[in-house]
């Protein structure tokens, strides 16, 4: 009877909370980003899929997930979303890059069109409000920005907020104080580790129009794959000798280096093995003591895994993957038009991997 009584209490619960969820279980308008954008003043609440208006003074951030001060006004409390609030700095002011001070431009160089400060200028590219000791810069009482200078051998960092030193190879930038003798692909080298590489053929196989993306990459890369062993700028080396379907100055490779492909040999030759470590391995090179020739491939036991025609039996590739510019993405098999150029089903293009399957793809180019 207790057994019976406590089933009926149970169930009662339960007959309860089903109808409170059903009572609460009401169907909610949803929205999103893309909808919050499409009304000035709106911003998305995630919790509830909802826009919300911003409180008066303020502004939409980027992402549309609350609220902001505009470059005109000055943070006075930020809790997050839409719980902001800002006061309007004075004219001819603008908010800090802390956002909750208002400062004056430099040299008072406030742009009335922009409503913002006109950049700085010449070598002066660095925008400052604060000392090392985080003291402000002030004109009597008003807190200002002002414009520094990057002393020598040193230049401004990417986002202009200080300076950095020189290194033997940099970036390039504009209005620099490095002492740059020579720039490849964006790179600033010393004069003393220049190389003499100077490839004439910059153009895609098969046409006479002149890659960009060579001309800008294959002294960098040759360079930094060279003098400072940078693993990715081989791969870059790599990438651009197979995009020029491996084609080098046959006559001499040693002295001649009119094609990427050169340039890779130039850098195998100063190295102690063929196949040095972060250094794309692309040919069997018959002709070199060092290598293994691609003749003895084909009687090599190495490999012992055996294939047969029935049941079929496939070839279990793996491969490295890199981008255009030479960053490792990961590595994968060869199935499903990974090595492909035409579309095709997968089957068909998994025939290439078939043990003892004869498979031939032509491609056609169309001008």
């Amino acid at each position: 009877m207790a057994e019976q009584k406590a089933l009926i209490v149970f169930l009662s619960i339960l007959v309860s909370v089903q109808a409170q969820i059903l009572r609460y279980n009401e169907p909610i308008k949803q929205t999103g980003v893309d909808v919050c954008k499409l009304t000035t003043g709106m911003y998305f609440v995630p919790s509830n899929l909802t826009c919300m208006p911003c409180p008066n003074g303020t502004i939409v951030r980027s992402d549309v997930l609350g609220c902001t001060c505009s470059a005109n006004s000055r943070i006075v409390k930020d809790f997050g979303a839409g719980n902001v609030e800002c006061a309007p700095c004075p004219d001819r002011m603008v908010a800090s890059t802390t956002g909750y001070n208002c400062v004056r431009c430099p040299n008072d160089s406030y742009n009335v069109n922009s409503k913002s400060c006109s950049p700085c200028t010449g070598n002066q590219v660095i925008l400052t409000e604060q000392d090392l000791l985080g003291n402000w810069y002030t004109s009597g009482t008003v807190l200002e920005q002002r414009c520094q200078d990057c002393n020598a051998e040193t230049q401004a960092s990417a986002d202009k907020s200080r300076c950095v030193k020189c290194t033997n190879v940099l970036p390039v930038s504009e209005n620099n104080s490095c002492n740059c003798h020579t720039s490849h692909g964006g790179f600033c080298f010393p004069s003393v580790e220049e190389t003499k590489i100077t490839p004439t053929t910059y153009t895609i196989p098969g046409t006479n129009v002149e890659s960009a993306f060579f001309k800008d990459s294959l002294l960098a890369a040759h360079t930094m794959c060279k003098i400072y062993d940078n693993s990715t700028a081989c791969q870059v080396l790599g990438n651009i000798c197979v995009l020029t379907l491996y084609d080098f100055n046959t006559a001499s490779v040693v002295n001649s280096f009119s094609f990427a492909c050169d340039s890779y040999f130039d850098v195998l030759s100063s190295a102690s093995k063929i196949w040095p470590p972060g250094k794309p391995w692309l040919y069997y090179v018959e002709s070199d003591k060092r290598a293994m020739k691609g003749s003895d491939i084909v009687v090599d036991t190495m490999i012992t895994t055996q294939y047969t025609f029935d049941p079929a039996s496939y070839l279990q590739y793996r491969v490295a993957r890199y981008n255009l510019k030479g960053q490792y993405i990961g590595t994968s098999d060869m199935f499903s038009r990974r090595f492909q150029l035409c579309v095709d089903t997968n089957k068909r293009s998994n025939a290439a991997f078939r043990f003892g399957t004869y498979y031939k793809q032509t491609v056609s180019s169309f001008s």
